[in-house]
């Protein structure tokens, strides 16, 4: 495969005819077909088939073409900036992280930080399993997410857990957020038990937790009469502002809830084991950190007060 027949190929996709492509081109129509068939033939693939107005797309096709298309606009931005030694230094944050209190003011301080300098920048809030995956399989460099010590054994597989290095930034209890119908509002602590009287809600959570969690997969019914998911902070405030439902919550989640009307009460247990958050950032294995990455974790490390160190 060659670049040049993929863009005869994209040409003849927006053309929808070959002769049209070639004209446009200016190269003749048997050098145009010769080229998507050897495209075809390569990849073993049936790309156009002919119809009465000239040619479109096999479903293979379709396929194909979308993969084409990344690798044309790949090749265009590889030429506009490095191209004849004219390549201007760069650097890329991308972060995938759950909801934190914290993330966007670290975003920030380093919008200013590098002001003047070419920077990009993507932050994605998901849920922790989005998260690891996204850091795997490259769509993001760093991640940030919860582990506690009930975690089950379902959560970094092995073979996850050999694609990434895990750091410790913070441990802290478990927090509910409760609104002024609930019967806990005024409590300054609850109990586990406590909290599980009442229906909840819960934040960024996978599917499939959330059917292990709330259904037995054997009896298909609900171990719980009421209980919502939301990936969004407004729609966790609503529901607390109107429900006497119950939201499990981590203590750097907590800022999230500004709302004067909103409760945030620790759990507290007096088991030898009791429930705690732990807070960690992650990377992929035996790929060092770029410069921003490290000015990231610098900043993120002096908002938790701790000595930054060498990462």
């Amino acid at each position: 495969m060659q670049l040049k027949e993929l863009e005869y190929l994209l040409k003849t996709v927006e053309c929808g005819s070959i002769t049209k492509a070639a004209e446009q081109m200016f190269i003749s129509q048997p050098t145009l077909t010769k080229n998507i068939q050897s495209l075809e033939n390569e990849y073993n693939i049936k790309i156009f088939q002919r119809v009465a107005s000239g040619v479109e797309l096999t479903e293979q096709g379709k396929d194909f073409v979308y993969y084409a298309r990344e690798v044309v606009a790949a090749a265009e931005s590889l030429n506009n900036n490095f191209f004849g030694g004219n390549a201007k230094p760069s650097a890329r944050l991308y972060v995938a992280s759950q909801c934190f209190d914290f993330t966007h003011d670290i975003f920030l301080k380093i919008y200013k930080q590098n002001e003047g300098k070419n920077i990009s920048g993507s932050l994605t809030e998901t849920d922790r399993d989005n998260v690891v995956s996204m850091v795997i399989q490259n769509a993001a460099d760093l991640g940030l997410f919860i582990r506690t010590n009930s975690d089950g054994k379902s959560f970094l597989w092995k073979t996850q857990a050999n694609l990434i290095d895990i750091h410790h930034i913070a441990t802290d209890q478990i927090f509910i957020c409760v609104g002024p119908d609930s019967p806990l509002y005024d409590k300054k602590e609850v109990t586990i038990e406590d909290a599980k009287k009442y229906s909840s809600f819960a934040l960024d959570m996978k599917n499939a937790y959330k059917q292990n969690t709330y259904v037995d997969s054997g009896l298909k019914r609900k171990k719980q009469q009421k209980v919502f998911f939301f990936n969004s902070i407004d729609a966790c405030k609503h529901f607390l502002l109107n429900t006497d439902m119950v939201l499990y919550i981590n203590k750097w989640t907590a800022g999230c809830f500004d709302n004067s009307q909103i409760h945030v009460i620790p759990i507290v247990d007096n088991n030898s084991n009791p429930y705690n958050n732990e807070l960690v950032w992650c990377k992929r294995v035996g790929e060092p950190l770029s410069a921003v990455d490290r000015q990231f974790l610098t900043n993120l490390y002096n908002h938790f007060g701790i000595i930054c160190r060498d990462f």
